[in-house]
């Protein structure tokens, strides 16, 4: 199923955004199911960090343009109301939040990696802004 894999180590929350086949492109429902994530993982008492990383050979290719319609006609509404609760759950989190980039970050998957707190980033990684 895609979406944001979940996964303890210890003390440590892992979360993965895991559709590969898009390189982890943003829509509403993965970005939605970041957010309930994250705020699982907040939640426990026993996280102490977590990391955020992508499935496959990218971090977040930004936003899926299949998916573009989903925001409705005001974009800006939209991205407040679907988008945006991800970074602030991020950006708000009470654990520190790393952000693993194993791949491209590009548009939006750019601004998701600046939300953490440290970014540690692969070799291969790039970092594109339009």
């Amino acid at each position: 199923m895609a979406g944001v894999k979940r996964e303890r180590d210890g003390a440590v929350g892992i979360l993965t955004l895991d559709e590969p086949a898009t390189l982890n492109a943003m829509t509403p429902a993965l970005l939605e199911d970041l957010a309930a994530a994250v705020g699982e993982m907040e939640h426990d008492e026993v996280v102490r960090s977590l990391i955020l990383t992508g499935a496959g050979r990218g971090f977040c290719s930004g936003q899926n343009l299949k998916a573009f319609n989903a925001l409705g006609e005001d974009i800006v509404a939209g991205v407040m109301t679907r988008y945006f609760p991800a970074m602030q759950a991020l950006r708000e989190c009470r654990v520190p939040v790393v952000v693993a980039v194993n791949g491209v970050a590009a548009g939006g998957g750019f601004r998701l990696a600046m939300a953490g707190d440290i970014i540690v980033a692969a070799r291969p990684a790039t970092f594109i802004q339009v």
